[in-house]
């Protein structure tokens, strides 16, 4: 009931020593995320109009992205599309054995009946003179998510130890329940700055000096997160875990328009889910938890 209640009233809460046996899925991880990087620059060079350069190396890589910026004025470079390498369970089924177990945890939490998994992710942060070593603007999950509900959480936990300054999450505590912001501050939408103005008068920052592998935090999708660059020499290596309630239906398409930032994500279920009447019940996007059976 502790955690219940942390989290819906900050929006999240670290659970130490929960995920202690990631260690032995680590190399799993690792290959996965291998095959989906190869998606990610798939999709990322096409957003930059760059198509032609994926059929210029059978390994798509971060030269490849240098060599499409490069193609761009030194005063008009695009930024380079989030990097996230996502569904990494697809890539290996194996993984589903680490993941399930946690999804009666997400039940709890989110206080749902039905739980299903939305998507997977490697968040690895490479060292700060890399061009993929982003800061992560504040920013909520459920923003990029095309479906209507608020209950959606994600596990973000780290697969070595770190510590701050190694890129670790920091929350605006209890903004996933503040309605008037979007009320009084839409302004904050578009710009970053004002955004960024908004969210540190407004909301206790809050984050954890280090994580230990087995540490994971817990978010909720309406709650404001970020994360600096990373400034230590050795690349950051996250697994993210995401569910999703799993009676929520899909946007119908009347609403305002969600940033497509997270296509990747969503693009090989949402034609198929929309033609369902909406229904997310859908193989690419499994039921891990159901309190009635």
């Amino acid at each position: 009931m502790k955690d219940i209640l942390q989290f819906q009233k900050n929006g999240f809460l670290v659970k130490r020593g929960i995920a202690n046996d990631i260690g032995n899925f680590r190399s799993r991880i690792i290959k996965a995320k291998t095959i989906a990087q190869q998606d990610y620059f798939d999709w990322a060079l096409d957003r930059l109009d760059c198509q032609d350069l994926r059929n210029t190396s059978e390994v798509l890589s971060e030269s490849t992205m240098k060599t499409c910026l490069r193609r761009f004025p030194p005063d008009a470079i695009p930024p380079v599309p989030y990097v996230q390498y996502i569904h990494l369970h697809r890539k290996d089924p194996e993984l589903l054995k680490f993941v399930a177990p946690f999804a009666q945890l997400a039940s709890n939490l989110l206080q749902v009946p039905r739980i299903r998994l939305y998507q997977t992710t490697a968040f690895f942060k490479t060292p700060t003179q890399h061009l993929l070593s982003q800061a992560t603007d504040w920013h909520r999950d459920l923003n990029l998510v095309p479906v209507d509900t608020n209950n959606y959480l994600t596990m973000w936990c780290p697969m070595k130890a770190i510590r701050k300054g190694g890129s670790i999450l920091r929350f605006a505590a209890g903004s996933h329940r503040d309605v008037a912001l979007l009320h009084w501050f839409n302004d904050t939408e578009t710009d970053w700055s004002r955004l960024e103005q908004v969210i540190s008068t407004r909301y206790s920052i809050e984050d954890h000096e280090s994580y230990n592998v087995g540490d994971c935090s817990i978010h909720h999708g309406w709650i404001y997160h970020m994360a600096n660059k990373n400034d230590f020499s050795e690349t950051r290596e996250a697994f993210a875990i995401s569910f999703i309630d799993g009676d929520a239906k899909l946007l119908d398409g009347n609403t305002r328009i969600f940033q497509s930032e997270d296509e990747l994500s969503w693009k090989d279920w949402i034609d198929q889910v929309y033609e369902n009447n909406r229904s997310l019940d859908h193989p690419l996007l499994p039921l891990l938890w159901d309190a009635s059976s």
